[in-house]
């Protein structure tokens, strides 16, 4: 059977369906095979990056999985997977495979008590930690969870509790690979050759915003049929060479397909960072050409840039400004579909060498060209600015059930505000409902939810169509457009129906807003809890000579205070009047994934936050009078709230 199929071939039905009807293992012995030499990833180790070739990449799967089988996996087993993007993730997600075992990623920010949750509910028999950081996490409920067999730890640089008699390293499970080799040289490629399409190979837990996260089953095919539609949105990878960042936790759907599964059938390179937290510093120095990052990253990446302006001489700030113009005026021909005139087109160049390629320089963006986003709703006005340096940013439409792009935004510099057309390929299929609620119909489309099957029939009905949960309306050229959950939509006491994320998307455009929770249901207005970025507002007050000791007593300063109602402000001109905020609060701590206070990937969970900061919500709806205004408000851990207007 040919592994990797000419694009072409995708003109149709049976060419997808060519294309998917193998395995990921099967694909890295096929690339093993025919580009042995050719780097498959970097990783960055003791300060220099190092690569891995396609013969290494097979060679280290092939220990890992005979080392797995050492311990007694067999195919079917499920086995954890919980750390920061890694090589040794992508080694051991490759070898669980090709033992025909399913991975279960554990997101790495999670708290002990999801840990135990999706460890518990997917029957996981091994579990690999990356560090002891995560390994602490298991050990804290490990006596709650009797299937685990194995813990094996892959960074042992710092490790205290190594005495655990279920520990061993990832060193040594590579030890035990390389024996087993010798005794059976032909394990590896004949569990590999027994490995069907449909067999599953992931179960990839949801957020979990509205209750415990579901472990949707994904198969081979599954997996395979998201590169594919990656692969026809941005057919440059199969036949260029890209770099990428991987930074997301290779336990979301979307990082797993595009930084394990996709190189597989392509020539993208991912480099995965020594730390993670020093992603930024990673990404200033590989400079990646494609990019695929949430909202709130390039939300984040322009707010540095845009903050760092204001501090900057007349000059350069003369020199943005007029290099902004052209770009503006260039964008807005591109959206159109007109050509550039050669003198603007010179301008534009211009403004590019000498005021954005150095601006992005700073963050190390300023090769990127392909750059997408997803996940969350983006605030136009932050498309507007990556657009104007000359950065062609695009939204894309996809979900943990149905992994892989099954709306995007495939014309260059697309006008913000919709997440694009429908896939344009053979077999991806969305319609929507009676109710606008997009549905979604394609070989990406999952399994159902492990030993779920009451959650499965809610969403996946007898013919094979997904229900996402997503209102979505029809806008101009067939696009579509993302309203919003349609459990979260607002009716105010005045019978308006409103979206809270179209809200939350605008109000979020401010580079010192890191997030916004939007209420109003039932209510007669209104109002958000906002939580602060503390890089953006810390760099401005130490602009204006601000003093401050930590997050929580720079939020409650009078002069952020007011900075904030002036973005409020701002955002509410972009608004319909019975959209606008109101009233808000700025909350007094920064919210953290590892106390459960947000979804592993950040998402809100609306309603916890609501129970979090009640007091900061109903004084937003209490008599307007001076004296209310006037008083704090308890929040949590006894700090004061900040009021709004």
């Amino acid at each position: 059977m040919t592994e990797v199929v000419n694009l072409t071939e995708f003109r149709d039905l049976a060419g997808v369906e060519r294309f998917i009807a193998s395995t990921a293992p099967r694909l890295l012995l096929a690339r093993a095979r025919a580009t042995p030499d050719r780097i498959a990833m970097r990783d960055k180790h003791l300060g220099v990056y190092q690569g891995y070739t396609w013969r290494d990449y097979r060679d280290i799967v092939e220990e890992v999985a005979l080392g797995l089988a050492a311990l007694g996996m067999r195919r079917g087993d499920r086995v954890a997977l919980m750390g920061d993007p890694c090589v040794e993730w992508v080694f051991a997600d490759l070898a669980v495979m090709a033992l025909g075992g399913i991975t279960v990623g554990v997101y790495p920010t999670s708290a002990p008590v999801e840990v135990e949750h999706v460890v518990k509910d997917s029957g996981a028999s091994i579990f690999i930690a990356e560090t002891q950081e995560h390994l602490d996490k298991l050990l804290g409920v490990i006596d709650r969870l009797p299937d685990i067999g194995h813990v094996i730890v892959i960074d042992t640089r710092s490790l205290f509790l190594f005495e655990h008699p279920l520990l061993s390293s990832f060193d040594e499970l590579r030890r035990r690979g390389r024996t087993r080799k010798a005794e059976q040289p032909t394990f590896f490629e004949t569990a590999v050759a027994e490995g069907k399409p449909e067999d599953p190979a992931a179960i990839v837990y949801t957020s979990g915003t509205t209750g415990p996260p579901k472990g949707a089953i994904l198969s081979h095919r599954n997996m395979l049929a998201g590169v594919a539609s990656y692969i026809q949105c941005r057919p440059e990878v199969r036949h260029r060479p890209f770099r990428t960042v991987a930074h997301l936790p290779l336990s979301h759907i979307v990082a797993r397909v595009i930084n394990v599964m996709t190189p597989l059938a392509t020539q993208l390179v991912p480099f995965f960072c020594e730390e993670i937290d020093e992603f930024t510093e990673t990404v200033r120095e590989v400079a990646p050409d494609l990019v695929i990052m949430p909202p709130r990253f390039y939300e984040k990446f322009a707010a540095q840039l845009l903050v760092g302006l204001e501090t900057s001489t007349p000059v350069k700030k003369l020199a943005y400004r007029l290099a902004e113009r052209i770009g503006r005026r260039v964008v807005v021909l591109r959206r159109a579909g007109r050509p550039v005139p050669p003198p603007t087109a010179l301008g534009f160049w211009l403004a590019r060498q000498l005021v954005f390629r150095h601006l992005l320089e700073k963050v190390g963006l300023h090769r990127v060209r392909l750059a997408h986003t997803g996940s969350a709703p983006m605030p136009p006005q932050v498309v507007q600015v990556w657009q104007t340096w000359g950065v062609d940013l695009r939204d894309v439409y996809g979900v943990t059930e149905a992994c892989g792009i099954s709306v995007g935004q495939f014309k260059p510099f697309s006008t913000p505000g919709d997440i694009g057309q429908p896939l344009p390929l053979p077999g991806y299929e969305i319609k929507l409902s009676d109710k606008n609620e997009l549905l979604l119909r394609s070989p990406m489309v999952f399994q159902g939810y492990w030993n779920n099957p009451v959650a499965t029939a809610e969403v996946l009905d007898a013919e094979g169509w997904y229900h996402t949960g997503d209102v979505v309306e029809r806008v101009a050229d067939g696009a579509i457009k993302l309203v919003d959950r349609m459990k979260d939509i607002i009716v105010t006491l005045g019978g308006k129906t409103l979206s809270p994320q179209q809200i939350e998307k605008v109000v979020r455009g401010s580079p010192f807003i890191s997030e916004a929770v939007v209420f109003g249901d039932g209510r007669r207005y209104v109002t958000a809890l906002l939580e602060l970025d503390f890089t953006s507002v810390s760099e401005w007050a130490r602009t204006y000579r601000i003093p401050y000791t930590s997050y929580t007593n720079l939020v409650t300063r009078p002069e952020v205070v007011e900075l904030v109602r002036g973005e409020v402000k701002k955002a509410n001109e972009f608004l319909a009047r019975v959209e606008q905020v109101k009233e808000f609060r700025i909350i007094p701590v920064e919210l953290d994934p590892e106390e459960g206070e947000t979804t592993p990937t950040r998402k809100i969970k609306r309603g916890l936050m609501y129970r979090m900061f009640r007091d900061l919500v109903e004084v937003m709806y209490a008599d307007q009078s001076a004296a209310l205004f006037d008083k704090d408000v308890p929040a949590r851990g006894g700090a004061a709230a900040m009021a709004g207007e």
